[in-house]
């Protein structure tokens, strides 16, 4: 590092490293590869698109840099992106639930390709590669938290999917959960395309006949629902590098059927029924049902920046303590 004046955007980063006890020599490099990836665009860094990466790290080999200096200029790259400059917008049609730009910074590059520049074809050391994402706490950290925040989001939309329809045919509760009426088995069970009244398959049949999802909306929770149990069966293979998460293009579909499902309730069974609610002109696009506030909440915790992460906590805090001068 220098004394000559530097971008409140190196300075972020040299906080940043420094904060996470990065070795001095290690931040160096990691300065050196961000100021070369701005040289080759001739435009700050952090307007750089996927593209931009795509493009740089074929200058890279094209220009004869050995597999560490690629590597290593990605791991600088990823550092950048994802702990400086936290792009982890999530988007899903105006929603903040889309996890393909998170995806984008763990592996914006086709590391397991071989790659070709007019006569010039390398292919990529692969074992080499995945040992290093497996030893890098940043690459590995950013996949555990995105596949667990995948799997959470399933748990609930599968629980909305089947507990919504078991409560609103429930008759009493005890220790062990609702008391089913009779009618459940009759309406609901008997509806399992297998005939084996499983809850789940009788449960979407349900939801269909109703009007609340459409066969596409089933045949994408069938695959979001395999995708879940691939993580959760080959987790260590994802982690491990030796297979790509599958998560890009169903985390968002994901939170749109959760907030489908649990809209509808909330709208034809919970407003409906609300004697003081119940007449009212309601604007659906204006309710935001629990669990997408809960699942929102673990995005800002998990991914957002820090700001945004404690700005839930503080607000908890002071709702608690607002609470206990009232009672006091």
């Amino acid at each position: 590092m220098t004394d000559a004046p530097i971008s409140p955007l190196r300075r972020r980063m040299i906080e940043d490293m420094t904060v996470r006890k990065l070795a001095a020599r290690t931040q160096e490099g990691y300065i050196r590869a961000v100021k070369g990836f701005s040289a080759f665009r001739g435009a700050s860094p952090d307007t750089a698109s996927a593209e931009d990466l795509r493009r740089y790290r074929l200058h890279l080999v094209a220009s004869g840099a050995g597999v560490p200096t690629i590597n290593h200029s990605l791991t600088a790259l990823r550092f950048f992106f994802l702990v400086t400059l936290r792009k982890l917008s999530l988007t899903e049609d105006g929603a903040r639930f889309q996890l393909n730009r998170a995806l984008a910074l763990i592996e914006p590059f086709p590391y397991y390709s071989p790659l070709s520049t007019g006569r010039l074809t390398v292919a990529i050391d692969a074992t080499t590669k995945r040992w290093e994402d497996f030893l890098n706490p940043i690459v590995v950290r950013t996949k555990l938290v995105i596949a667990g925040l995948f799997i959470i989001a399933y748990e609930m939309l599968e629980r909305a999917i089947v507990e919504r329809i078991t409560s609103f045919y429930s008759i009493g509760f005890d220790e062990n959960g609702p008391f089913r009426n009779p009618e459940y088995e009759r309406k609901v069970l008997s509806l399992d395309p297998k005939g084996k009244r499983d809850a789940l398959r009788s449960s979407l049949v349900w939801l269909e006949q109703h009007g609340v999802l459409t066969r596409h909306d089933i045949d994408q929770f069938i695959t979001i629902k395999n995708v879940r149990n691939e993580i959760a069966h080959e987790l260590s293979s994802l982690i491990g590098g030796t297979r790509e998460p599958p998560i890009d293009d169903q985390f968002g579909p994901t939170m749109v059927l959760l907030r489908k499902v649990e809209l509808w309730w909330i709208v034809n069974v919970e407003i409906a029924t609300d004697r003081d609610s119940a007449h009212r002109e309601i604007d659906e696009e204006q309710v935001v049902p629990g669990t997408i506030m809960a699942m929102q909440i673990l995005l800002d915790v998990a991914l957002g920046n820090d700001e945004e992460a404690f700005r839930h906590l503080k607000a908890f805090q002071r709702r608690r303590n607002n609470s206990s001068d009232k009672d006091g």
